[in-house]
C-alpha cells in the first residue's frame, strides 16, 4: 500500500507553537506598553500644569500680582473668561479638572493633579499627584 505524503501546510502542533510563543511575546511586552502611556499621561498632565501656572502669572501680573480665589477648588472660569487661556486643560488619565489652592495671603498657589497616575503602577511610581507651587515653579510630589 503506498503512503500518501502531504505537502504545503502546517500540522496542528506547528501552529500551537507559534501561537503560544505570539501569546509569550505580548504577556512580555504589555506592561511595558501601559507603562509608556502612563509616563505619557504623566508628562501632559505636567504640561498641562505649567500652562496653567503660566495662565496664573499672566493673571496675577495683570491683576496687581494677586492670584484670583479658587471657586469651588478649581479655576477654569477665571482664566477661560479673562482670555488667559484659550482651552482649559484637562487630566488625561481621567479628564478631571486640575484643582488649585491660594494661600492666606493670596501671594502663592498651588496647582494639583486629581487624575489617576497612580493607580496604574502604585510600588513603581510616585504614590501622589504632581503639582505645581508659584514659589517653585517646579513640578513636586503633593505633601
Amino acid at each position: 500500500m503506498p503512503v500518501i505524503r502531504r505537502t504545503g501546510g502546517f500540522t496542528l502542533i506547528e501552529l500551537m507553537v507559534v501561537i503560544c510563543i505570539i501569546g509569550i511575546l505580548a504577556a512580555i511586552t504589555l506592561p511595558f506598553m501601559v507603562k509608556i502611556k502612563w509616563r505619557a499621561q504623566l508628562s501632559s498632565c505636567m504640561y498641562n500644569e505649567r500652562a496653567l501656572a503660566s495662565a496664573l502669572q499672566e493673571y496675577a501680573t495683570a491683576n496687581d500680582h494677586r492670584y484670583p480665589l479658587p471657586s469651588g477648588g478649581d479655576i477654569p472660569g477665571i482664566l477661560s473668561a479673562g482670555g488667559y487661556i484659550n482651552r482649559v486643560p484637562k487630566c488625561p488619565s481621567n479628564d478631571s479638572i486640575y484643582g488649585y489652592s491660594v494661600t492666606s495671603g493670596n501671594d502663592n498657589y498651588t496647582i494639583f493633579c486629581q487624575g489617576l497616575h497612580y493607580l496604574s503602577f502604585p510600588d513603581q511610581v510616585f504614590q501622589n499627584f504632581p503639582q505645581i507651587t508659584a514659589s517653585m515653579d517646579t513640578i513636586r510630589l503633593k505633601p
